[in-house]
């Protein structure tokens, strides 16, 4: 029962084991030199039943089938093929619910579909592939747009008067573009845009092209199997925009992005990190710039070295000005007792601001700058240097084992002081 992984580095890892007639075992650990034998003690294992089907309840054969994801663990060495009646029988499974992924050709699949902690049968039904196609050409001419892409992308759910509504829209990443010539597209998705869902989103579509504005199609229910939509593009408008401190003086340099949320854009430590390579314009030497007009709801997030905004863009045309904010800081010292605590990590939370829903609700404002986690060097000492001003909560973060039933191996533990 002995193993051994040559570790490139040392720092977290994290090990799990897989063996026939056992339940599955996950172990977070950290890799020091000289570390002494790890023990990996394998589980009780569980059976899950799962019968895979089409919309009729026709069983679907000879269908290969992996586990995506258990706990942390992204896609273990678990893979099945259904039976003449759709069934697989997991025999060494967890205790706990896990994720699969159902593929297959000319369907619509489901990745990240979840499986119940339940040893009755669970039917996952697979419904037909979905063909969107259609014209794209010039709004003014009539002309085919000579080439284009299109970025596949679903209704985002927002709760207004009590029911969740489509409201705005959220984009995939690369993976869920494609480039078209001719005035012509013709896409056939095998799965939905979104995954970790029981049932498909619905889709969209927005077609980029140089030189015209972008537009956003209706939402396609994945059950239509074939639907024509074409698109007709325009020449953009432009707004003139102004970024300035609040004493005038302007935003040199500044950032801006046009987002559906302001998280975005994964601001770290007040820096943006921008992992979806969303596009940015910088403001001239008076702070100036020309925004783009916008179909659908979107934010504004301005960062500058010397402060930030977040803004929605319909409150933005009101004025054509937006007002940044300066950066505050928080510079301490983290102590056990009487002496200095090295190399410990620090965090940052906010209280959360409250904007009126209606007579009856509020709800809170969404931030982009609120993720800040840093290390006291050798005398316990840390800075925190892109703060919004406010009231915080500072806290020493350490990480101690979770039930397995929350799903994560470690979870935080927070204790502070609130600054002001």
């Amino acid at each position: 029962g002995w193993f051994r992984f040559p570790a490139e580095k040392a720092g977290k890892m994290q090990l799990a084991a897989f063996a026939p007639g056992f339940g599955p075992v996950i172990k977070d650990v950290e890799l020091v030199p000289n570390l002494p034998p790890i023990e990996l003690s394998l589980t009780t294992p569980h059976i899950r039943r799962i019968r895979v089907t089409d919309q009729n309840g026709n069983p679907l054969s000879n269908l290969q089938v992996r586990v995506s994801r258990w706990r942390t663990f992204q896609y273990p060495p678990w893979e099945f093929t259904t039976d003449t009646s759709g069934r697989i029988v997991i025999t060494n499974a967890p205790d706990d619910e896990f994720q699969m992924d159902f593929l297959a050709p000319h369907r619509m699949g489901l990745r990240l579909y979840r499986i119940a902690a339940s040893e009755s049968e669970q039917i996952v039904q697979l419904g037909p592939e979905l063909r969107l196609h259609g014209k794209v050409t010039d709004a003014a001419t009539g002309m085919p747009v000579p080439s284009f892409q299109v970025i596949a992308g679903w209704p985002r759910q927002v709760f207004v008067s009590g029911q969740l509504t489509n409201q705005g829209a959220e984009w995939g990443n690369d993976n869920r573009k494609k480039s078209f010539r001719g005035g012509v597209y013709d896409w056939t998705f095998e799965e939905p845009v979104l995954g970790g869902t029981d049932k498909p989103y619905d889709f969209l579509l927005r077609v980029d092209a140089e030189g015209y504005a972008p537009v956003v199609s209706r939402a396609f229910k994945a059950s239509e199997k074939d639907a024509e939509f074409d698109f007709q593009l325009a020449a953009p408008a432009y707004i003139d925009g102004t970024m300035h401190f609040a004493d005038g003086s302007p935003a040199a340099g500044a950032k801006i992005y046009l987002v559906n949320q302001p998280w975005d854009l994964n601001a770290k430590n007040g820096r943006i990190q921008n992992m979806r390579n969303l596009p940015a314009l910088t403001s001239d030497a008076a702070g100036r710039c020309k925004l783009m007009e916008q179909q659908a709801p979107q934010m504004l997030v301005v960062w500058h070295e010397n402060g930030f905004a977040t803004v929605d863009f319909t409150e933005f045309k009101t004025t054509n000005q937006i007002t940044l904010t300066k950066w505050g800081g928080i510079e301490g010292t983290l102590r056990r007792g009487s002496h200095p605590a090295a190399h410990e990590t620090v965090a940052l939370s906010f209280e959360p601001e409250w904007r009126k829903v209606d007579d009856q609700r509020m709800t809170a404002k969404p931030k982009e700058f609120y993720s800040y986690e840093t290390t006291t060097d050798n005398d316990g000492h840390f800075i925190f240097d892109k703060v919004p001003p406010g009231v915080a909560a500072i806290t020493r973060v350490e990480s101690i084992p979770r039930p397995a039933r929350y799903g994560f191996q470690f979870g935080d533990v927070w204790a502070g002081c609130r600054l002001v």
